[in-house]
């Protein structure tokens, strides 16, 4: 398998990753920010394990240069998930999942005038075809007849923070490799979490039942394997076609919250919902585009 059809296996991992932590944070009692946080903690575990498990033998020297970019990765990053576990309180796992879709054509834009990453006329199309879709089912969703704008600004502010997050990604992704710098990225936002707990006096303390076991998975599965493979995939794939791959996220979030929790799905989201699944590979194919290797190690020089 060549590195461009890994990328996409790996992208559509993250994307079934990704669509889990919608109705399982849905379902956790725990306070936004105390789930932000401790997602943050499990994950910054389970990176470190894998990081350790790799044998670098320049550690130290790896994740000091994952420092610039991580941190700012990091930053961004808090800010988004803080906003995502905030809006999944108010108002529906479909719509947050949803207004998330708007990332192709933001990412799409600034790519190109930061990343010098222009899609084609073709892409461009599909792009358009895909993000009118994830519209359509946004403006069709309304089953229940409720009003929640506030909600879902909040999740339009948390999908336009995430936009941030994966061009700084993807940025550098071009010369760090995938688990230093989601190491950093990790550490710096679980303390930014930590930190807006603190100001606004939230406890960070983890009730009975079920919450602890809950953020443990999505620590794990969401926020560990879900963005260890995305990040990955950004080294050999735009960013634009890998947030294209990414629409299919809240078709998948949308079925588990239909199964879980029984949020319903009315059938001009189902094909509307197709309809992205149709444009996603016209969006995303460009094999003319060379593949960019994983960054290894520079080999260290013995000296006597």
């Amino acid at each position: 398998m060549s590195r461009r059809y890994a990328s996409y296996a790996a992208l559509a991992t993250g994307v079934l990753a990704f669509s889990t932590s919608g109705v399982v944070a849905k379902l956790c009692s725990e306070p936004a920010i105390t789930i932000a946080f401790w997602v943050r903690a499990f994950s910054l575990g389970y990176l470190i394990a894998a990081f350790v498990a790799q044998r670098h033998r320049r550690r130290r020297a790896l994740l000091t240069s994952a420092w610039r970019h991580g941190g700012a990765a990091g930053v961004v990053f808090a800010v988004h998930i803080l906003l995502y576990f905030w809006a999944l309180k108010l108002t529906s796992v479909t719509v947050v999942f949803l207004l998330g879709a708007l990332n192709p054509a933001v990412v799409g834009i600034f790519g190109w005038l930061f990343l010098n990453e222009r899609p084609t006329r073709q892409q461009a199309l599909w792009i358009a075809v895909a993000i009118g879709a994830t519209v359509a089912v946004v403006v069709g969703r309304d089953v229940t007849g409720e009003s929640r704008l506030f909600g879902n600004l909040i999740a339009l502010g948390s999908a336009l923070a995430y936009c941030g997050y994966f061009l700084v990604a993807r940025h550098a992704r071009r010369s760090l490799g995938t688990t230093e710098f989601l190491v950093i990225t990790t550490l710096v936002s679980m303390i930014a979490a930590g930190a807006v707990a603190l100001v606004g006096g939230v406890s960070l303390r983890i009730g009975a039942g079920n919450d602890l076991w809950m953020i443990a998975f999505l620590g794990l599965v969401p926020g560990t394997i879900g963005h260890l493979t995305v990040n990955w995939a950004l080294r050999h794939v735009e960013a634009h076609a890998a947030s294209t791959v990414l629409l299919a996220v809240p078709l998948f979030a949308s079925l588990w919250a239909h199964v879980a929790i029984g949020e319903r799905v009315a059938l001009g989201q189902i094909v509307a919902g197709a309809i992205v699944l149709l444009a996603i590979p016209g969006a995303a194919r460009r094999p003319e585009v060379p593949p960019v290797y994983e960054a290894l190690p520079a080999p260290i020089s013995s000296t006597r």
